[in-house]
């Protein structure tokens, strides 16, 4: 096939800021993880699909099952309201949570 790219479970993005290895990152409404540590301006390839262990943001309380949108903290919330959607919760949690992206 001649249009064919990728399998599409990682996108590129450039950092608008300093980002750690991962770190979820908004690129635009689509989620991801960052494979590696990188500074602003610099590619850096994102993971789409998966389960990850991620921050939860403070004074929320995620139960299993939620739908969870990333802050613009890259911390994971079950507010919708000026978040990014990125998934589900795999288990519940205050600290950290297991998100499944897809």
């Amino acid at each position: 096939m001649k249009n064919y790219v990728k399998n599409g479970h990682r996108v590129t993005h450039t950092a608008t800021a300093t980002i750690l290895s991962g770190q979820a990152v908004a690129h635009g409404k689509l989620v991801g993880v960052a494979t590696t540590d990188c500074a602003v301006g610099d590619e850096v390839e994102l993971v789409t699909v998966g389960v990850f262990t991620l921050p939860v943001k403070s004074a929320i309380t995620i139960v299993a099952g939620d739908k969870v949108y990333l802050t613009a903290d890259s911390e994971i919330s079950n507010v919708a309201t000026s978040n990014v959607e990125c998934g589900f919760a795999e288990n519940g949690g205050t600290d950290y949570v297991n998100v499944v992206l897809r």
